[in-house]
């Protein structure tokens, strides 16, 4: 009898661990947030006299929720408050008394941790704030002689780019670095936070003529998203996989598949890149469900199906996954991940298989298919893996990946097995 097989959820997509992404995305609305208080007309954030004390750059939490309600379309005051503690609970904003005061919609006074030094800043937050502020005075239609434009690079338009050396030199220029060495550094550090990247996704940064984009979701990232982001799990184990997107991602007709061991989360919509995918469909894959019997399945004796939670598999031998035999449909795929990741969960004790597929992203549109056994990651044989090593095979490729895939039949019986 083969062993039960377990669950590892594939679901992120840069250098950045997964806590410190979902961390960063909180920290990049809160700074979007934050301009947009201080940029408003009139500003929210002033100073201001309370109790004969003198407050500088602050707000009351009823202006707040005020601004929430008539810019961010949050017609619930009761929804703009529960957004505002997510960012008070992850260190963007406090109480000026700095008491652990819960965020209310009344006259109590707020501040944000940027503007009054008390951020508790790391390496693993700064790009997140730094990589916001950037975009934002990039993409502002008050910015003269921005270095966003419409470049053609093989035959290709990609609008609103940059060469990495038009960045260093901005960045210089502006002040958000001291040196091309401290520019070039938070570059790299861009792009391993999936906040810009590589038009193709072929190079790392450079202060080169070489072209970049900001990532498609910078666009997409809005206060709503706080809600998801909270609620997602800070760390890939096997207590909190990761998987999938939230529903309103997807159409009604493709919901995400949920296990008892998944959740959904998703950033934005999203831009990807086209991707070839050749072969056919698992035509000959069976569903069942278990304990189900069925007589008409060619599965060797003494074997039996084993549930996988929302889908079946048929166990197939590592012996047959390597072989040559007609039976076994190979394709290759090639798969380039967005902010989110590459969209799949992988189960399996050797050989491992892919157990769903978000149908929202980029691993289906790149053909890959649930129950198809995985026997290669970047021409690296995979076959013997279990889906620990697997998970962490594939997240030492943040960008793009290409998987060896197998369709499969159930094995015919061995000439061994007839004997017994």
């Amino acid at each position: 009898m083969l062993p039960r097989r377990s669950v590892t959820t594939i679901r992120t997509s840069s250098t950045a661990s997964i806590g410190s992404k979902i961390t960063g995305n909180i920290l990049m609305i809160g700074e979007r947030l934050r301009q947009a208080f201080h940029n408003n007309k009139p500003a929210i954030v002033r100073d201001r006299r309370q109790l004969l004390r003198q407050y500088t750059q602050c707000f009351t939490g009823r202006e707040a929720v005020d601004w929430m309600v008539t810019n961010r379309d949050i017609i619930d005051r009761g929804l703009a408050v529960k957004l505002l503690r997510i960012l008070q609970r992850n260190n963007v904003l406090h109480h000026v008394s700095d008491q652990s005061y819960l965020f209310k919609d009344d006259n109590a006074l707020y501040r944000f941790r940027l503007d009054d030094c008390t951020f508790p800043m790391s390496r693993e937050k700064e790009p997140y704030i730094k990589g916001e502020q950037l975009y934002a005075r990039l993409t502002s239609q008050l910015t003269k002689n921005t270095i966003l434009k419409v470049h053609t690079e093989s035959g290709t338009v990609y609008e609103k780019s940059f060469y990495g050396s038009e960045l260093v030199q901005w960045v210089v220029k502006h002040g958000l670095a001291a040196s091309r060495a401290q520019a070039i550094g938070l570059g790299k550090e861009l792009v391993e936070c999936d906040i810009i990247r590589h038009v193709t996704t072929g190079h790392h940064f450079k202060d080169e003529r070489v072209l970049y984009q900001f990532h498609p979701n910078m666009a997409h990232l809005k206060v709503m998203d706080l809600f998801d982001l909270d609620e997602r799990p800070r760390s890939l184990n096997q207590d909190s996989p990761m998987s999938l997107r939230r529903h309103s991602e997807v159409s009604p007709r493709h919901s995400p598949i949920r296990t008892p061991n998944s959740i959904d989360i998703a950033l934005g919509p999203l831009t990807l890149e086209p991707t070839s995918y050749s072969g056919d469909e698992n035509k000959n894959i069976r569903k069942s469900s278990p304990g189900s019997s069925d007589s008409s399945s060619p599965l060797p004796p003494r074997v039996r199906k084993i549930s996988t939670g929302s889908r079946s598999m048929s166990p197939v031998r590592t012996r047959g996954i390597s072989s040559d035999e007609e039976y076994m449909v190979k394709n290759t795929i090639k798969i380039t991940g967005d902010s989110v990741g590459f969209g799949f969960v992988v189960r399996g004790e050797g050989p491992s298989y892919v157990h769903t597929v978000d149908p929202a992203g980029p691993a289906a549109a790149a053909g890959l298919k649930a129950k198809q056994y995985i026997t290669a990651v970047n021409s690296v044989d995979v076959v013997h893996k279990k889906h620990q090593e697997l998970a962490h095979i594939i997240l030492k490729n943040p960008y793009y990946i290409t998987l060896d895939v197998v369709d499969h039949n159930p094995l015919p019986k061995t000439e061994e097995e007839d004997e017994d």
